[in-house]
């Protein structure tokens, strides 16, 4: 089957009979095979070349594949296959042990063959039913369906597919089906006998010989031996009436007879449904030989594979890759963002610790016996109980140990004079004093005050200020 075919494509089976060439189209139809159109038939002896009728009748009925069906000896070997090779390697197995048996060349020996036991005929299944065709046959056969444009399946035992068609319509009757010159006899397995196949001198055509009475003897005698079971008697082609009586005497009166042509649309659906290779069908097909390799072939698949994984390899590799950056880039960027969290974290830590450590030491200053210093203690005093009404405070600067500038507003024309007084009373000296309207009406004030020592009197500090204020004057006038 081709690269784009398919298994249910539409099939042509052709039979030859020995005198004439006949085929059958099949499509596939609702899950079934089915025969379409009429029979094509070609009259031609020559069993090696496909009749220019049927190849046309191919190619006009738009038949996709080919199968060939024609009369062959059967033989049988006995052999156990073993179930893990391939077709090809069965195959092989089985032209070596039948080319003996059918007398070609196990090198240009194709086999269709089947287990005996599938026609339950009571055969065995170690027992492998065989019809040998040549390579050359099978070859000459695909050469011309390729130039046909058709696809050549393979080719099969007319035998085995009449033979599957009687194990279907009676399994515990004979068979004998006559060719042209001699016939296939098969007796189903019974009480005495096992399931044998031979052939048999008999055919539908007529014989006037000296050695056709002996023959014919003979012939009696192996059908008289089982008288005691149905017989089907199928002849491949026409029967005069005249060989149809010699013939009758041996077969006796309970035969059946049936030609071919009456019902070889039910033979060839056996050989649709046919696995090509395969040893399971009772109508076998085998198709032509596997095309030598090519050494170079491997080598060249080879490289393309090895090309190919390469390909997929460095492929997964890059998106691998690139999944790896985009991850490293993700989890840079967190990192970063981190990193900035660590040192806005650490910053608020300085500063929760610097201002920890500040508390730290107010708690400390608050704690001692005297948290503020005496200056500023001696000053605040001063200020509670001396700042006149409508007048207030608005900043102490301390400017060094002993020395303090006040800030302040008042209302009161005489609040700056009222609130030095209070000042002085306390024993605090002031230095210099300045003071400035507001628009609001209100003043603004500022004294500069020493603070005196624990044990200095009042003069003293008095003179402390008029030095450090003549010193300030001397600055500023450099």
């Amino acid at each position: 089957m081709g690269w784009f075919g398919s298994k249910h494509d539409s099939i042509l089976i052709v039979a030859f009979d020995g005198k004439s060439w006949r085929g059958r189209l099949f499509e596939y139809r609702g899950g079934t095979w089915e025969a379409v159109g009429d029979v094509v038939e070609a009259t031609s002896r020559n069993s090696r070349k496909l009749p220019k009728q049927i190849v046309e009748f191919a190619s006009s009925s738009g038949a996709k594949r080919l199968r060939v069906l024609m009369t062959s000896d059967l033989h049988s070997i006995t052999m156990d296959l073993p179930e893990d090779a391939d077709k090809e390697e069965l195959h092989t197995a089985m032209v070596y042990e039948a080319a003996s048996d059918v007398g070609i060349d196990a090198h240009i020996l194709r086999v269709a063959a089947v287990h005996a036991d599938r026609y339950r005929m009571g055969g065995e299944a170690s027992v492998i039913m065989t019809a040998g065709f040549e390579s050359t046959l099978i070859e000459g056969f695909a050469r011309e369906c390729d130039q046909a444009g058709l696809e050549f399946d393979g080719i099969g035992s007319l035998e085995m597919a009449v033979l599957a068609w009687h194990a279907r319509m009676g399994e515990d009757a004979r068979l004998l089906f006559m060719r042209r010159q001699s016939s296939l006899y098969v007796v189903p397995a019974c009480e005495n006998t096992p399931f044998t196949f031979y052939p048999l001198p008999i055919g539908t055509d007529a014989d006037s010989s000296d050695a056709a009475a002996e023959r014919n003897e003979r012939a009696a005698k192996r059908l008289a031996a089982h008288r005691d079971l149905p017989l089907r008697v199928v002849a491949c082609g026409e029967v005069e009436p005249a060989r149809l009586d010699a013939i009758r005497p041996m077969t006796g009166d309970g035969a059946e007879f049936l030609v071919l042509r009456e019902f070889d649309d039910e033979i060839m659906r056996h050989a649709v449904h046919a696995e090509i290779g395969g040893i399971e069908a009772g109508c076998a097909l085998v198709g032509p030989p596997p095309a030598p390799r090519d050494p170079h072939r491997a080598g060249t698949w080879l490289a393309l594979i090895i090309i190919l994984l390469a390909g997929l390899y460095v492929g997964d590799r890059h998106y691998a890759f690139e999944r790896d950056i985009e991850e490293l880039e993700k989890r840079e960027a967190e990192w970063k963002k981190l990193v900035a969290e660590r040192d806005k974290a650490k910053n608020r830590l300085q500063a929760a610790n610097a201002r920890y450590d500040a508390i730290g030491k107010k708690e400390k200053l608050l704690k001692g016996d005297r948290p503020l210093p005496h200056a500023l203690a001696s000053l605040l005093a001063a200020l509670s109980s001396g700042t006149p009404s409508f007048s207030r405070i608005t900043e102490i600067v301390q400017v060094d140990a002993e020395q303090f500038v006040v800030h302040g507003v008042t209302r009161l024309p005489e609040g700056r004079a009222h609130l030095q007084s209070a000042l002085r009373r306390h024993g605090l000296a002031i230095g210099e004093s300045k003071d400035t309207a507001l628009a609001t009406g209100e003043q603004e004030f500022e004294f500069h005050i020493e603070m005196p020592e624990e044990n200095s009197t009042f003069n003293d500090v008095a003179a402390r200020v008029a030095a450090k204020a003549e010193a300030r004057k001397e600055d500023s006038s450099k």
